[in-house]
């Protein structure tokens, strides 16, 4: 079949218009979020009603399934659904965790929800500054403070009224009498 001039620039210019749409329907509609290596995340998966039919992948890896029996074994016991949601609830996260995830979910039709996950891990020779200043130490300071401004606020006013006492009765002076 000969083409015409139109349609085979037509189809030597569509490749990068699909590739380029592909890729920004997924930029535009991926959430970001951003874990701390170790620590707990969520991602988030917003769907309406709450159906059995749960998925959760990532490139090729099954990383939640209702069927336990399909999830990747590095992801079996550290995954699980957030309550009446559909988002994903990943525990003790890793570096090697970061990328794209995809949320597979039945409404009437099969949807997919795409949401990237970033890992920072933090620098093991940045110090920290260690916290002097721990609960039970500002409270015992603030305690003691509280106190020692009653105590003074006592002894101000105790001796106010004494040198009031004193103005309104002197105390009598010695005299020398012959």
């Amino acid at each position: 079949m000969n083409k015409t001039p139109f349609q085979a620039r037509m189809c030597r210019n569509s490749l990068p218009v699909v590739i380029t749409l592909l890729f920004s329907a997924c930029v535009s509609d991926c959430t970001n979020v951003t874990a701390t290596d170790g620590g707990k995340v969520i991602l988030p998966c917003n769907c309406q009603n709450m159906t059995s039919l749960i998925s959760w992948q990532r490139d090729y890896t099954i990383v939640y399934n209702d069927d336990r029996d399909q999830t990747a074994l590095q992801y079996r016991d550290r995954t699980a659904i957030l309550d009446n949601s559909c988002s994903l609830i990943l525990s003790q996260v890793r570096a090697s965790d970061a990328g794209v995830y995809t949320c597979y979910y039945e409404e009437k039709t099969f949807f997919d929800v795409y949401v990237t996950l970033q890992v920072t891990v933090p620098d093991p020779h940045v110090q920290r500054p260690q916290v002097f200043w721990s609960v039970p130490v500002v409270s015992v300071v603030c305690g003691s403070l509280v106190l020692l401004l009653i105590w003074v606020s006592v002894w101000i006013i105790k001796r106010k009224n004494r040198k009031n006492e004193m103005r309104e009765n002197p105390p009598e002076l010695w005299s020398l009498k012959d």
